[in-house]
């Protein structure tokens, strides 16, 4: 069989029909390509064909009745979760104090990175051992919002070895600015390089 990427190399865009894409999207939903790229392909493809169409390259545009295609099963996930004893040998070797105590607390309280990352000292209770779950970081625009679900709203208790991480954290914060709103874990912000070399 021809591989995807030759199908269409010797087709002349005025003679392209329907029939040639649909050879070709076969090809590619067969590829090893992951499915968010298969969509690309076919985004960046029809927009090539209308750009030819829209400046008399061709006469018609064979990817007006073109429907995008994709994989029918995605790939079963890598993701697994790592036993105790797992976590504890990678944790061991965590020498950054924010660092391993943010890992401590996705571990041992099953949070989601954007609500870790969201925390500010304001939501953690170290006298009653709780942490407030209330709020989510977003990456892309640097600002926390509301999390999606009323569920995502909760109060989840400490393990002993997160509350102090927590605390030993804490005593490293008083060295610097901070006030209640502040995030505890400004990971991908330049407020986070001040905090790298401590010991």
């Amino acid at each position: 069989t021809r591989r995807y990427s030759d199908l269409l190399a010797e087709v002349r865009l005025d003679r392209l029909t329907l029939k040639d894409i649909e050879t070709w999207q076969r090809s590619l939903v067969m590829s090893p390509f992951s499915n968010n790229s298969i969509l690309g392909i076919q985004v960046m493809f029809k927009s090539v064909i209308r750009y030819a169409y829209l400046h008399d390259l061709i006469d018609k545009d064979p990817c007006r009745s073109m429907d995008t295609v994709r994989k029918k099963t995605a790939p079963p996930s890598s993701h697994r979760v790592l036993s105790p004893s797992e976590f504890n040998q990678f944790i061991s070797v965590v020498d950054i104090p924010m660092y391993k105590t943010f890992y401590l607390i996705l571990y041992w309280r099953g949070l989601r990175f954007g609500e870790a990352s969201a925390l500010t000292f304001d939501d953690v209770d170290l006298a009653k051992g709780q942490l407030t779950i209330s709020k989510t970081y977003n990456y892309h625009f640097q600002e926390s919002h509301s999390p999606k679900t009323k569920n995502s709203y909760r109060v989840v208790e400490m393990p002993s070895a997160v509350c102090v991480a927590l605390n030993d954290l804490f005593k490293l914060y008083r060295h610097y600015d901070h006030d209640g709103q502040s995030r505890i874990f400004p990971i991908g912000s330049s407020t986070s390089a001040q905090y790298r070399d401590w010991e």
